[in-house]
């Protein structure tokens, strides 16, 4: 497996075990849509694909077990539509709040956890899924 260009859940999962941090299929995929963990490079079909060195590095930057918990956060875990703005111009997105009210009500943006509130997570995995279906970062 370490040879191929590609891995598929399976491979990742069985790859992470091999270095005894083995998790289950599904948590994988719950990773990836919350974006914990890398997007897949590509699908085959509707199968996704992910690069080994990409799956490599995603483990390398992952804290041991038990690091988690009860330590300070980065930042917070929920924004406003003014923080999701800030966000999107940092990531070099700019976008108005027009637009932003827009997509929200077309149902092209992230679901609100409560009107007005988005999960920071969320919002950063549709953002990788927005620039995935443009080609890639600009």
């Amino acid at each position: 497996m370490s040879g191929r260009q590609e891995w598929t859940r399976a491979d990742v999962v069985a790859w992470l075990a091999e270095r005894g941090r083995s998790i289950e299929p599904g948590t994988w995929s719950a990773y990836v849509a919350r974006g914990r963990a890398p997007q897949p490079v590509r699908y085959v079909g509707r199968t996704p694909v992910w690069a080994p060195g990409q799956v490599r590095a995603w483990l390398a930057s992952r804290p041991g077990q038990g690091a988690g918990g009860g330590g300070p956060r980065t930042g917070p875990r929920h924004w406003t539509s003014e923080q999701v703005l800030a966000w999107l111009a940092e990531q070099g997105r700019p976008m108005s709040p027009r637009s932003w009210a827009a997509r929200v009500r077309h149902g092209s943006a992230p679901a609100q956890l409560r009107p007005g509130v988005w999960s920071a997570a969320r919002v950063r995995a549709w953002h990788g899924g927005e620039l995935a279906a443009a080609g890639g970062a600009r």
